[in-house]
């Protein structure tokens, strides 16, 4: 063991703490001086050595488990949730399967905690700029549109994710209305009818036209059938604004 190739460079005083204490986390304290420069030399790459073997509880536990999510949302945005094993997680962050259920309960709840995180991320920015205070129908739409199109490009892998995992959760999981995309853009359009900024319209329906729009793009591209470049997203902001029957 590292700790004990340590013990055996004797310094002129050594505080150690002993090999459980230091793998749970504490670090013991050198003092006084080394009678040559190799021994010193040594102790340092030891300690060095240590603190990536030994010491990986103070740091690895916290890199394992990004890796054990950006593994499962590179999966499940590639394979879908359904098909997507724990072994599969597991192989792609390099790590056995118990180490998943040391931070999740199991494949599903650790999807349903990723996809509110990245769904959140998505929807704050989205209805900053939906909901801009002062700023004319027309510019929101556009921002908004634009901004879906800029993460898309953004964020591939996490956008795919939220977008192919929507529909696999069980029916009780359902999100906060205020994050929820299909029922913000409602809210968006709601709120467009009441201010008399567009026609009466059915908005469940709308909001549903606008957002298929949007994001079915974003499947043909995924599939390989379009390119996404200015004008493609011009063409969906003047489509959303047709749509919507704003002028």
């Amino acid at each position: 063991m590292v700790l004990d190739r340590l013990r055996a460079i004797k310094p002129l005083n050594m505080v150690m703490l002993n090999p459980s204490q230091a793998r749970a986390g504490h670090l013991y304290f050198l003092t006084g001086s080394f009678n040559c420069v190799d021994r010193l030399e040594s102790r340092k790459q030891l300690i060095s050595e240590f603190l990536f073997t030994n010491g990986e509880d103070m740091a690895r536990p916290v890199v394992k488990k990004q890796d054990i999510e950006d593994a499962a949302i590179r999966l499940f945005a590639t394979k879908g949730l359904a098909q997507t094993t724990v072994k599969d997680i597991a192989s792609g962050a390099g790590v056995t399967g118990g180490a998943l259920y040391r931070h999740y309960a199991g494949k599903n709840a650790m999807a349903w905690q990723l996809f509110c995180r990245e769904i959140e991320k998505f929807s704050v920015e989205l209805g900053a700029r939906m909901f801009e205070p002062g700023a004319g129908l027309a510019a929101r739409v556009e921002a908004s549109v634009r901004f879906i199109f800029d993460y898309y490009a953004k964020y591939p892998v996490q956008f795919a994710f939220i977008l192919l995992t929507q529909h696999g959760f069980p029916e009780e999981r359902i999100l906060d209305v205020e994050l929820n995309p299909n029922d913000m853009v409602q809210r968006f359009v709601a709120e467009a009818v009441d201010a008399g900024d567009v026609p009466v319209q059915n908005t469940t329906l709308a909001s549903g036209l606008v957002l298929g729009l949007v994001l079915h793009v974003m499947v043909m591209h995924r599939y390989e059938r379009i390119e996404i470049d200015g004008a493609v997203v011009d063409d969906v902001v003047g489509a959303v604004k047709r749509v919507l029957l704003i002028d």
